[in-house]
């Protein structure tokens, strides 16, 4: 299994947010094992405080792109959407060939919202000539608000296991497994969805 160095793109304005707590994740079970992993702030680009020329330098030195982001109105965040932009229209030539993968977490139960997002990220790659890696998706989101994984308890292991495969799949040069999406798929009892779709709504 060979070494990879990652750069975690939060893809939520909010910097402590679950997308973050989902990178943050995805650093340490990267780490743990042997490999380098950066996580930076799309956010940060936007608003101008951080440049596309040092984003240049980085991503020379990583082998693999992963996207976390929530799910704004059934798509990505437009700030990613225009982060995108950025990167296929100025650094073109620096990203073809990386592997890219997405996270995505929306605050539905159901993670068949997030599909559109993970299509958009798919069709990003092979746009930009990147090596399309997969994306899976983790329902509701809202409810971990930020909270740090360990702090989830069985829920934050599994969570943690299933990222952990993720990275093994990466680091091998495969797809991510469907064994992945699985772990991170929240199944609700009918009794209780209807009052749990009230409470977030």
């Amino acid at each position: 299994m060979s070494k990879k160095s990652l750069m975690l793109l939060n893809g939520s304005p909010r910097k402590k947010g679950t997308s973050y707590r989902f990178a943050e994740t995805l650093k340490k079970v990267a780490e743990e094992d042997g490999n380098a992993a950066t996580i930076l702030h799309i956010i940060d680009y936007y608003d101008g405080r951080e440049s596309l020329d040092d984003l240049k330098k980085a991503i020379r030195k990583c082998d693999v792109i992963g996207l976390i982001a929530p799910l704004y109105a059934d798509t990505l965040p437009s700030t990613v959407i225009w982060f995108m932009e950025r990167l296929a229209l100025e650094l073109g030539k620096d990203i073809k060939g990386k592997g890219f993968f997405s996270v995505m977490q929306c605050g539905y139960p159901e993670i068949i919202f997030c599909k559109p997002a993970i299509e958009t990220s798919s069709f990003f790659a092979e746009e930009t000539e990147m090596n399309w890696l997969g994306g899976v998706a983790y329902g509701l989101g809202s409810l971990i608000d930020g909270t740090p994984i360990p702090e989830l308890g069985r829920k934050g292991k599994k969570i943690a296991f299933a990222l952990k495969l993720l990275l093994q799949d990466i680091s091998q040069g495969n797809r991510i497994s469907h064994r992945v999406q699985d772990l991170l798929v929240s199944r609700i009892p009918k009794l209780v969805y209807r009052p749990m779709a009230m409470y977030i709504n």
